[in-house]
């Protein structure tokens, strides 16, 4: 009689055991069939910036081609607000099923960390990358108000003037003000800074000389400086374009520690299925290697990239730490 308190107790414990072997197996045919029958809807595609911009065009030429893929439609929503917060929020918020994906770039996962004390969101724990689809690379330009054809000039020009002459960004805290910021402690020079909301509002700035200058993605001025209303002066990565390979980095110009390509990824809800994360992963991969997507991401200066999930998230984290350091070097203190 007092063996069976012990026997009734393994009894119980086999059947516990038993229960969680079957509810594993359950979550993991669960899993699977998750990612054999993903997708069965719309998927939906949202940026954190304002229509025409670097990411919105990468997710437009991606959007479609995931459509035709994948046999579901894709659509692309444009959520701007908070430098991008308002999107990464609800993306963050939203069910991690697959259907609802953040495009993006470092500003989201590398920047507004390290630029904001109070976030509704954690970029490393809230997401999970997919892919990094595309690298952009961002040129130094000139409004043709200023009258210089080069970057020696430019900088001449700027020198004779301190404090006279501005530069556009996308908004504090940017990649694009961090770049310039950097360029402004290198070489020496003076120039202010104007934030706007959004890269597409740098360009016709430039255009109508209410900036002198600004450094960004050459998708969004490519029209103007082949009109030759905006001069490319140089290219802030570690080497020159392959889209514009004439024009020089600001490192061969004489000029180190200028070095901003803007990365731009697709992340999902943390909790996500791997199972569908390895499928968008496939997918985005395809999507981006496609001919056409080649063809028409090159003509607007963006290198295709399509890397995996575990390849995304490596470099999500080294551009967390990377433009962590930068926002402290250019002297940005976290609000």
């Amino acid at each position: 009689m007092r063996k069976a308190p012990g026997r009734l107790l393994m009894a119980a414990v086999s059947i516990a055991m038993a229960f969680a072997a079957t509810t594993q197996l359950a979550a993991m045919e669960g899993t699977q069939d998750a990612g054999s029958s993903y997708p069965t809807r719309t998927i939906k595609l949202v940026v954190p910036y304002a229509a025409g911009g670097f990411p919105d065009t990468v997710a437009r030429i991606i959007g479609q081609r995931l459509q035709e893929q994948m046999g579901q439609p894709c659509i692309v929503e444009n959520r701007a607000g908070a430098g991008g917060i308002v999107a990464a929020e609800y993306v963050a918020k939203s069910a991690p099923d697959g259907y609802t994906l953040l495009l993006t770039d470092a500003q989201l996962w590398g920047i507004t960390p390290a630029t904001n004390k109070y976030l509704p969101f954690d970029a490393m724990t809230d997401f999970v990358p997919v892919s990094i689809v595309a690298a952009g690379s961002n040129f130094l330009t000139a409004s043709s108000t200023m009258g210089v054809s080069n970057f020696a000039e430019f900088i001449a020009r700027v020198k004779a003037k301190p404090g006279q002459f501005n530069y556009g960004t996308a908004g504090v805290g940017s990649v694009h003000h961090l770049a310039m910021e950097a360029l402004k402690a290198e070489a020496g020079i003076d120039i202010t800074h104007i934030p706007y909301r959004g890269s597409s509002q740098v360009t016709p700035a430039l255009l109508t000389g209410e900036i002198s200058a600004a450094i960004i993605t050459l998708s969004t001025l490519l029209p103007h400086w082949e009109e030759g209303t905006i001069k490319v002066l140089a290219v802030a990565t570690p080497k020159r374009s392959k889209a514009a390979p004439e024009i020089p980095t600001i490192a061969e110009l004489g000029v180190q520690g200028v070095e901003f390509a803007s990365s731009v990824g697709v992340l999902a809800p943390a909790g996500t299925p791997t199972a569908i994360i390895s499928k968008l992963s496939l997918e985005l991969g395809q999507a981006v290697r496609n001919p056409d997507t080649v063809e028409r991401f090159e003509k607007i200066g963006i290198e295709p990239v399509g890397n995996t999930a575990a390849e995304a998230k490596a470099l999500v984290q080294a551009e967390f730490v990377k433009y962590g350091k930068a926002v402290k070097a250019a002297g940005l203190e976290p609000k």
